[in-house]
């Protein structure tokens, strides 16, 4: 009975550190913008101020190169961000994804 109390125990202090760290994700992830070779475009994924991804290339893509537009960049972070609020680890970027973003105009 007492290993089952402790099971117990540990089960809800898991469960309850899990949450209340996926709510500070929720609130605390931001990205910004980097130089990338010849003159492209990376992001960083910050939580809570720290690097959490950072990301110089085209996510899938062979090369150094990253995104030719900013606002390229600027999409695939938000949309990783996207991914990591929604519980969604790794937050990987699909070939689909990769390729609607780079096909957009803006």
């Amino acid at each position: 009975m007492k290993n089952v109390c402790r099971l117990l125990l540990c089960l809800v202090l898991i469960f309850a550190f899990n949450r209340a760290n996926s709510q500070s994700i929720k609130k605390d992830t931001t990205f910004n913008i980097i130089s990338s070779a010849n003159k492209t475009y990376g992001y960083n994924v910050l939580i809570n101020n720290k690097i959490f991804i950072h990301q110089t290339n085209i996510p899938g893509m062979q090369g150094n190169e990253g995104f030719k537009k900013r606002t390229q960049a600027e999409k695939a972070a938000q949309l990783v961000i996207d991914k990591i609020k929604q519980g969604i680890m790794p937050p990987t970027l699909s070939q689909n994804e990769i390729d609607k973003i780079l096909n957009t105009k803006n």
